[in-house]
């Protein structure tokens, strides 16, 4: 018997992105950046070997209040996220 399924899984980057207004819910908010990968699962019975392999993986920015996104491209999340490194690394001295 074989089974096959997908499962997605979210993971946060970054809780506060930037400060600016949502266009959905117009509160002034923190967004944050999101990964969302799909995994594609086969399972096989009676010999048991389970396969594992992702096939797709987005990357969003969510509004914490009415949770509207907007998915934005994977060199936008790099960019930001140095900007954000080196921010810290100016407020640590």
């Amino acid at each position: 018997m074989i089974i096959w399924f997908t499962r997605h899984y979210e993971r946060i980057l970054s809780e506060d992105v930037s400060h600016r207004n949502c266009t959905h819910c117009h509160n002034n908010v923190n967004y944050k950046f999101i990964r969302q990968r799909t995994w594609y699962f086969i399972l096989v019975f009676f010999i048991i070997p389970i396969f594992v392999f992702p096939i797709s993986t987005k990357y969003r920015i969510d509004c914490p209040i009415c949770h509207a996104y907007y998915e934005v491209g994977k060199s936008d999340v790099r960019q930001w996220l140095k900007e954000q490194k080196e921010i810290e690394k100016i407020l640590k001295n």
